[in-house]
């Protein structure tokens, strides 16, 4: 994950809000795939495309394999929701060090996301048995693994 641990005092809070986005935008996609018979992959370089950066840098844009199908799939559907699940897919990628360019690459994304969801929950715990704040904590153990 990509986190200042040193220059940011709300680290653990932060990278816990994007986690919470990357579970609602990765639920998101595999809905809106299965309803409309497309690739996850397809609806995630669509939302990326649509996000308010319009940033097409790296291969998270880039498919390894050319879809016929992407033809504006969001399109149609543009809304609110879409446009929170545009951010949310950039806040995503940006929080992640992998490059996601197919469904393999989401299906890694959620595995990511689950594990740190669950290390957050239990630094979170870990920290308030200590009283301490779990920044706090998350960037002492960061020292010790140095």
């Amino acid at each position: 994950m990509r986190v200042d641990l040193s220059g940011d005092v709300c680290c653990f809070e932060r990278a816990n809000d994007s986690l919470v986005q990357a579970e609602r935008v990765l639920a998101f996609l595999g809905g809106e795939a299965r309803a409309r018979g497309v690739s996850e992959a397809l609806l995630w370089r669509e939302l990326l495309a649509s996000a308010s950066t319009h940033s097409i840098a790296g291969g998270a844009l880039v498919p390894r394999t050319p879809d016929p199908a992407s033809s504006r799939v969001l399109a149609a559907a543009a809304s609110a929701s879409t446009a929170e699940m545009a951010a949310a897919a950039e806040a995503l990628r940006s929080l992640l060090r992998i490059s996601i360019c197919d469904d393999n690459d989401l299906q890694l994304a959620r595995r990511v996301v689950t594990d740190s969801r669950h290390f957050f929950a239990s630094l979170s715990v870990a920290a308030t048995d200590r009283g301490v704040q779990p920044s706090e904590l998350w960037r002492a153990l960061e020292l010790l693994g140095s």
